[in-house]
């Protein structure tokens, strides 16, 4: 992939290499522009938003550019939809995930 971690490369970027991260309201503006950038850098997204068309959108650019990503759909003021969203992170990646 190129972008932010053609720039960073051995720096931060490098750290986040192979780590997990939820990322809310990823199905659009800001949160999918990071959930991309997050990818670029190597790390495992799980793209959080209420979209589910505009999740896969996200997930689909992620994997276009060989990153890994999943689409959760979660309403981030609805508890229990954030505990699933946890959840279906560690379930897919593993607990040693980064938030």
């Amino acid at each position: 992939m190129g972008g932010l971690a053609a720039h960073h490369e051995g720096g931060a970027a490098a750290s986040l290499a192979g780590k997990a991260a939820i990322v809310t309201g990823a199905s659009q503006g800001i949160g999918r522009g990071i959930a991309v950038a997050l990818a670029e850098c190597g790390v495992r997204v799980a793209a959080a938003a209420r979209n589910r068309t505009n999740l896969d959108l996200t997930c689909s650019t992620i994997a276009a550019a060989g990153g890994r990503s999943i689409p959760v759909i979660c309403d981030v003021q609805d508890q229990r939809q954030l505990e699933h969203c946890v959840a279906r992170t560690v379930e897919t990646f593993g607990t040693g995930t980064s938030w």
